[in-house]
C-alpha cells in the first residue's frame, strides 16, 4: 500500500475513491516495464503493482490473445512485405 493510501470500510483505498469522485484525486501512474527476455520484468512488474496497489496487465499475453483471435478469423496482419 502506498504510503499516503489508506483503506476504507470495503478495502477500496481512499486514492480510488478520489479518482471516482474526481475532485482534488491522487492520479495513478501507468508504469511500464521493459528489457531483454528473461530478465525478470514479470516478477519485478507483479511485486511492484502488489507493492503498490495496482492492477498488473501482462500486455504480452493480451497481444498475443488478439493476435491469436486476428488468425482464427482470418484477418491479415501484415500488409505489406517484412
Amino acid at each position: 500500500m502506498h504510503p499516503r493510501e489508506r483503506r476504507a470500510a470495503g478495502g477500496e483505498s481512499e486514492i480510488c475513491r478520489g479518482a471516482a469522485a474526481g475532485a482534488g484525486a491522487v492520479k495513478k501512474l501507468l508504469i511500464t516495464i521493459d528489457g531483454p527476455a528473461g530478465a525478470g520484468k514479470t516478477t519485478a512488474s507483479r511485486a511492484l503493482a502488489s507493492r503498490l496497489g495496482y492492477r498488473y496487465i501482462d500486455t504480452g499475453a493480451l497481444y498475443r490473445g488478439v493476435a491469436l483471435v486476428a488468425q482464427r478469423r482470418g484477418i491479415l496482419l501484415r500488409t505489406t512485405p517484412a
